[in-house]
């Protein structure tokens, strides 16, 4: 248990509170308010210091930077239209820049996949604190990441297929919508068929959240 002493708290809805303390256990806050006491709990004076609740960075590339190689494992180049695959294993605790993260507050963020496809896979929530991926995963399968900057272009474009034009990526990400609206999961790409369904088909993203209270029903495009 700690206990922090009179700091400027900084709520995160736009309140502040001066001269506040927090009592905390484990990861869970106990109590906010002035002169709180307990005698189990270990003191940190944070008396003329800003208090703020964790950072998250919603997008984020930390930790996908192999070791030795230095090549991004979270950028597959060899099809723009990749939803299916999971950022998560592109992950590499011992990145060394991951490991920062946490020392500057950022207690959160969301692992995205790189810039480079169109559709380059699907986004995952985690906890930047040193410990095992199993249990620093808040949310798998979060959001689908799309692209469509020069990046694709720049790429595809060198190995002479398309998308080789602005026009060429959204032609492409239009058309992967309709083709997964006119499968019924029952082509080879199945799965890439189904991710594309979960983000943006209204009604089944409806009956996903309803069965597991959840549901892929985002999409991260830039």
């Amino acid at each position: 248990m700690y206990l922090i002493k009179n700091g400027v708290v900084h709520v995160g809805d736009g309140t502040i509170l001066k001269d506040c303390d927090i009592l905390t256990k484990g990861s869970t806050i106990q109590k906010i308010g002035q002169g709180l006491d307990c005698p189990e709990a270990e003191v940190v004076d944070a008396s003329g210091c800003e208090v703020f609740p964790g950072f998250i960075d919603p997008h984020s590339m930390i930790g996908a930077l192999g070791i030795p190689s230095r090549s991004l494992d979270n950028q597959e180049k060899s099809d723009p239209i990749t939803p299916e695959l999971n950022v998560k294993y592109s992950v590499d605790p011992d990145e060394l820049n991951g490991q920062e993260f946490y020392k500057s507050g950022i207690t959160t963020v969301g692992l995205a996949p790189g810039n480079t496809n169109i559709m380059g896979g699907q986004i995952v929530v985690v906890k930047t604190a040193p410990m095992k991926m199993s249990r620093r995963i808040v949310k798998e399968k979060a959001a689908l990441k799309c692209s469509v900057t020069a990046s694709v272009k720049s790429v595809y474009g060198k190995q002479n297929k398309m998308p080789m034009t602005r026009m060429g990526s959204f032609w492409m990400l239009e058309e992967a919508i309709r083709k997964s609206e006119k499968s019924g999961g029952g082509t080879e790409n199945q799965e890439r068929d189904r991710v594309i369904q979960d983000v943006f088909d209204k009604k089944r993203c409806q009956s996903l959240r309803r069965q597991s209270g959840s549901g892929r029903s985002q999409v991260y495009i830039i």
